[in-house]
This record gives C-alpha cells, structure tokens and sequence, in this order.
C-alpha cells in the first residue's frame, strides 16, 4: 500500500509540531505548513507527534478512515492503524479545548496490487492460461505417443507379413510338395498333411494379427468390409442364404486395436459356430452403429441349450471377449428354434 500526502495540510490555526513523522519518515515545513510528499509502501500506517516539551495543552486526533471518535493524548503520541483499505482519508489533529485550532492531513492510500480491480481477473485468466497450457501439452504428449504407437505398429505388422507369414507359406507349400512325392501309406504322408493344415491355420492367424494391428484398418469400414466378406465366403461354402446389413457412412468412426481385435474375433467365432453347428438355411448379419456398436448374428438351425455346459472354449472366449469391450453378450437359442447371438458395447 502506498500512501500520499496532499500538496500541503490545510491550516486553520496552525498547531506546532516539534516532530511529526508518518511511517517513521519526517516531514519538513517551511512558513507553518508540511510540503513535502512521501510514498509509503504497506497498508500499515504509523503516525509520531511529539510537542514541545513546555506544552501544556491536551490535543485529540482522529482519523475517518477508522472511525469518528477523538483520541486524547498531551505533549506525545503513537497512532497505529492496520490493514488500511485503499481510498481518500483525513487525518485531524486539535486542541482540545481550542477545537478552531487544528491541522488537518489529507491521506491519499492506494491500494496494494491484489486489492486493486483487476487483481483478481488477471489472477484467474493465469491460471486459466496455466490450466490451458497443462491441456495443451498433454494433448501433444499423447499425440506424439499416438503418433510412435502408429509407426511401430506399421513396422510389427510389415514384419509379421514379410517375415512369420513368408515362411509359414514356404512351410505349407514344402509340406504339400514332399507330400505329394510319397505313397499315401508311408508313415509320413500324414504327418506332412498335418503340417501342411496346420501352417495354413497359423498362416490364417497370422493374416487376422496382422490385420488387426495396422493402423490403416482402424476405421470401421475397413472392419465392416472385412467381416462381411469372411461371413459371405464360409455361408457361400455352405449354401446358406444370407443377408448381411451394414451402416453407410462409416469412415469417421474409429475403433482402437484392441477394440478391433476383439469384435472381430467375436464375430468370427461366431459366424465359424453357425456354420459348423447350427445346419440352418438362412442366415442374417446385421450391424448398427450409433453411440453404440450393436451386432446381430442370427440363424434358422437347430439351435442349441446355452445353459448346457460344453468343453469348448468358444463361447467362453467370446463372453470374455465382451466383457473387454465393456460390453454385454446375449445369447439366445432353443432347440430347432435357430440361435441369435447379439453384441452391444459403447463407442
């Protein structure tokens, strides 16, 4: 807080002063009247007035900025005031019992910085700008960790392809040749015919990992299209009629890997039941999407008991698989009454 003196005191009949000092600086005078002006930091004023030691007179003060009542004091006193609001005061020193007798000190107190109107705004748009920054830099942090999660997945997914998938297909189509050289009774005719199964298995697997981990595939278009020509091959194979419904306008939603990953194996799981099992003859596919991603697989089988405890590990998978997604799984089937095996999770 800052404290001006006014340009002069005004002087009705002037009082003498041995020694007057505001905040432990004295004022001079010159012809009866204090000219000089002080800047006081603080909002604490402190005010010293000494007399003449043979002056018998009783004075008062007062000072409006604290209240209106007058203070007696003689030759001496110490005036103390404490968070002072800034604003315009007055300072009054009298006689007593001559009360035309009286200096008046005009006190100009500015208020400290937090006191002042703008403190406060400024306050808070520092630490709206701090907050924002926060936001910000968080925000690019996980951008640029997007950005390197992307670029590793481009190269697992390059390797996977050129690398593992490259030399299972070299291994089924060794297996298949050498097969092909032997009499079907050599012991080992079967061997190389199992090998040849089972690197086309893991191949197929392989191609699924790779798919799900490029980032070009994340959109759900790519996913939808995918799905829906897994689902056409194998019900083509079968000779089953389907119907396959699929959402337009596709290409803004996303889904993350994981997510990815899992609704297809889900679906795949799924589509691989009905047409193993159900021996239905038509069968219906439909997806919905909307704040939430809505599949239905549907089929006209015989149908099966869901409450039936199995040793496959299919349906277990696929619950799991649900729960991943944040999601809920129903199952519903009745003997010769087809299967309907519907998905719902939020986007």
């Amino acid at each position: 807080m800052i404290i001006y003196l006014s340009k002069s005191f005004i002087l009705a009949q002037p009082i003498h002063f041995q020694r007057l000092t505001i905040n432990d600086s004295l004022l001079n005078k010159e012809n009866g009247k204090f000219i000089s002006e002080i800047e006081i930091p603080g909002r604490r004023l402190s005010i010293q007035i000494i007399h003449l030691l043979n002056d018998t007179n009783t004075y008062q003060y007062q000072f409006n900025a604290i209240d209106t009542y007058w203070y007696d004091y003689r030759v001496q006193t110490n005036a103390y005031f404490q968070e002072i609001p800034g604003g315009k005061y007055s300072f009054v020193i009298r006689e007593k019992y001559n009360p035309n007798k009286l200096q008046i000190i005009k006190l100009n107190i500015r208020p400290n910085v937090w006191q002042k109107w703008w403190f406060l705004p400024s306050i808070y748009f520092f630490i709206l700008l701090i907050i924002g920054s926060a936001f910000y830099f968080v925000f690019l942090y996980r951008l640029r960790q997007a950005v390197q999660m992307r670029l590793v997945r481009n190269h697992i997914a390059a390797d996977l392809h050129d690398e593992i998938g490259a030399t299972l297909s070299g291994i089924g189509i060794l297996s298949s040749l050498a097969q092909k050289k032997l009499d079907e009774l050599h012991p080992s005719f079967g061997l190389l015919g199992r090998i040849n199964d089972d690197a086309l298995s893991i191949g197929n697997t392989m191609d699924d990992i790779v798919w799900s981990i490029n980032p070009k595939n994340d959109d759900l278009e790519s996913i939808i299209a995918r799905m829906s020509r897994y689902a056409a091959e194998l019900f083509d194979a079968k000779d089953i009629d389907y119907q396959i419904v699929i959402p337009e306008n596709l290409k803004d939603v996303k889904l993350s890997m994981e997510q990815r990953r899992d609704v297809y194996l889900i679906f795949k799981e799924a589509v691989n039941n009905l047409v193993k099992y159900s021996k239905c003859k038509n069968a219906l596919v439909e997806i919905k999407v909307g704040k939430q991603f809505e599949l239905l697989i549907r089929d006209d089988g015989k149908g099966f008991n869901p409450l039936m405890e199995t040793d496959r590990n299919g349906l277990k998978n696929m619950k799991n698989r649900a729960k991943n997604l944040n999601g809920n799984l129903k199952i519903e089937s009745e003997i010769a009454m087809g299967t309907s095996i519907k998905l719902i999770f939020i986007i």
